[in-house]
């Protein structure tokens, strides 16, 4: 396969500094040198590659930042004096804030509470807070009545927290954030000192879509393409994303990149509900400046370039073999025209040997 000379123009110049970046530790672990010398070859030993399966490609790592805005989730319901607020990162039944000595707990749910829940009543409100009752160890299962296995669960909350163990719970002690544990805000005018009647927002918690970004200097910004593939991980988990849209930061000076999923949606997906609930995280991210291609590799040494614009590596031989390139990466060109196994000179045509292999070795991956 033959291509043009425009195309080994772009080329050659990336495989030349490909082999200065370190490839040849590639063939220096998977090549042995030929116990003869092929006729009309000079005697200094020839070193040969076999073509092998590989990934080439240029990678950056980047954070990504994922934003999710804190939204009113819960009003106050209590009047008093606001004796102590506790915002932060807070798990099920523990206490954001406190009125006239009565404390409000956080539960997990989507449902606010809006009534008294005492013995007798039905509903998702009462789900919600045997759920949360479950999770603290003080009730076995979770139903939508209260019943008396509710109001002894409560009884025992109550008596954890030093509050009368009335096995009631009054309307505005206890406040629904859509997930557990998750770092919660709170408003203004739930401060210390402060005096309540009643209505005024109180808690405030992530609420809403991920936002996925990568924050860059300029001169970062500029390395990576409009199309630039990215790898967004999460412990075990890998998100494909694509760049949707760049804005540039007045005040920062900061180029924040926002990703999407390739099909135009969050990045996490489905799986969104494993982050953690903060309204800032940040996660690893790999930025593919050059795309990966996959295929039969040689050494970039091993390319060589005729004056008509023609590709070509040596057989052992001596033999020219036409080939095509489809990419190149730390030391590799991942060409056409070659079969899995073919032998290859490493060096020039006269058989000389190549430089001293780098320290490093890079091993081919299997496509």
């Amino acid at each position: 396969m033959r291509t043009s000379s425009s195309a080994v123009g772009r080329w050659m110049p990336v495989v030349a500094a490909g082999l200065v970046c370190g490839g040849l530790g590639w063939w220096a672990g998977h090549v042995a040198t030929t116990p003869q010398t092929p006729p009309g070859v000079s005697s200094s030993r020839m070193v040969l590659s076999q073509a092998r399966q590989a990934s080439v490609g240029r990678s950056l790592p980047y954070g990504v930042t994922v934003n999710q805005q804190n939204k009113p989730v819960a009003r106050n319901a209590l009047q008093g004096v606001v004796v102590s607020a506790t915002p932060g990162r807070l798990g099920t039944g523990a206490v954001a804030y406190v009125v006239a000595g009565v404390p409000v707990r956080v539960v997990a749910g989507s449902a606010p509470f809006y009534r008294n829940l005492t013995a007798g009543v039905t509903g998702n409100d009462v789900r919600q807070l045997e759920q949360a009752l479950v999770k603290m160890g003080l009730l076995k299962t979770a139903d939508t009545t209260f019943d008396a296995r509710t109001t002894d669960a409560v009884k025992r909350w109550q008596s954890q927290l030093k509050m009368p163990a009335t096995g009631t719970v009054p309307l505005g002690e206890v406040v629904a954030v859509p997930s557990l544990p998750a770092t919660i805000a709170l408003a203004s005018s739930i401060s210390p000192g402060a005096v309540l009647s009643g209505g005024e927002e109180s808690v405030l918690a992530p609420s809403g879509a991920r936002i996925f970004a990568l924050e860059l200097s300029q001169d970062q910004a500029r390395q990576v393409p409009a199309d630039a593939a990215v790898q967004v991980k999460f412990n075990r988990r890998t998100w494909p994303a694509r760049i949707a849209s760049s804005v540039l930061d007045d005040q920062s000076q900061l180029t924040r990149l926002v990703l999407k999923a390739p099909n135009g949606g969050a990045v996490c997906g489905s799986q969104c509900g494993e982050l953690p609930a903060d309204p800032t995280i940040q996660l690893a991210g790999q930025v593919f400046v050059v795309p990966v291609v996959k295929g039969l590799a040689v050494p970039a040494a091993a390319l060589q370039s005729a004056a008509d614009g023609a590709t070509f590596v040596l057989d052992p031989a001596g033999r020219r073999i036409a080939v095509g390139v489809k990419g190149a990466g730390s030391g590799l060109v991942v060409v056409t025209g070659l079969s899995a196994g073919q032998q290859v000179r490493v060096g020039n045509a006269t058989g000389e040997s190549p430089p001293a292999p780098p320290t490093q070795s890079l091993s081919p991956t299997g496509s």
